[in-house]
């Protein structure tokens, strides 16, 4: 059965990413003299993805059913969509002169911030862990750029390296956590039929009182908050932060205090 596809769902997610893939394209032919074009770009984005998630918020709060259930469209994901795209919109403004001024690739640096941004706009419409996952992985990857984009910067090169290692081990200990609770969230029907696991949200919640092998679900949770542990740099998984904070460019590391946190 072909799963049934709402883009509408999306639309804020899908502005947002098309404006980041747009900058890319401008910068490529934009001539030097030309910079502010991709931020004034990157701003329309934002705020025609911010309209959109308006509009989605009057058609009412609903599970949604497209996408085999892995978006849903509730008060929660579009409050917090919203948060995203202020955190976003005042980060290009305030980074405008700093990019001028340390004369860096604005095309570039704005294209990562929208990037940065959908992922974290993933992570709050995902009804799936598998959704959650790769929104996390396209905000981490993304802010990873940012942190050392000051190239011939030793200490913001310095805030990168490590940020991209203790991140990416996070995120093995998420991605193991994810498995452990796919596995563990089998159920056994009469008849000694066994239905496979599921990463589904809702799913997962149906199935806490049935699920075959209660260790693996408890330590595939723990796991999982080792990982988002990392990731928002709670005690004490935080050693990363004060290297990564000093280093990383003054904008991004308000960025990362932010966006990311919430």
């Amino acid at each position: 059965m072909m799963p049934i596809i709402n883009w509408s769902l999306i639309a804020p997610e899908v502005i947002v990413c098309i404006a980041a893939v747009v900058v890319m394209l401008v910068d490529a032919f934009a001539r030097p003299t030309q910079r502010w074009i991709t931020g004034t770009i990157s701003l329309v984005g934002i705020v025609a993805g911010a309209i959109s998630t308006i509009w989605l918020w009057s058609t009412g709060p609903s599970t949604a059913d497209a996408f085999n259930g892995m978006i849903v469209l509730d008060e929660l994901r579009l409050g917090f969509t919203l948060i995203f795209l202020l955190v976003s919109g005042l980060t290009l403004l305030i980074s405008t002169v700093w990019v001028d001024g340390e004369n860096l690739p604005a095309g570039e640096f704005h294209s990562l911030l929208l990037f940065a941004t959908v992922g974290m706009m993933l992570m709050a419409s995902g009804n799936d862990l598998v959704i959650v996952f790769l929104g996390l992985e396209i905000l981490s990857i993304a802010t990873y750029v940012m942190a050392g984009f000051r190239r011939t910067d030793v200490r913001s090169n310095e805030a990168s390296l490590k940020y991209f290692i203790l991140g990416s081990f996070s995120s093995a200990f998420l991605l193991y956590g994810i498995a452990l609770i796919y596995g563990a969230t089998s159920i056994a029907e009469p008849g000694s039929r066994v239905i496979g696991g599921t990463t589904n949200i809702a799913e997962i919640a149906a199935r806490i009182g049935q699920a075959q092998y209660p260790a693996l679900l408890f330590a595939g949770a723990a796991m999982m908050l080792v990982g988002f542990g990392f990731k928002i740099a709670t005690a004490p998984f935080h050693i990363w932060t004060p290297d990564v904070y000093e280093g990383a460019p003054t904008p991004v590391t308000a960025f990362m205090a932010a966006g990311p946190k919430a």
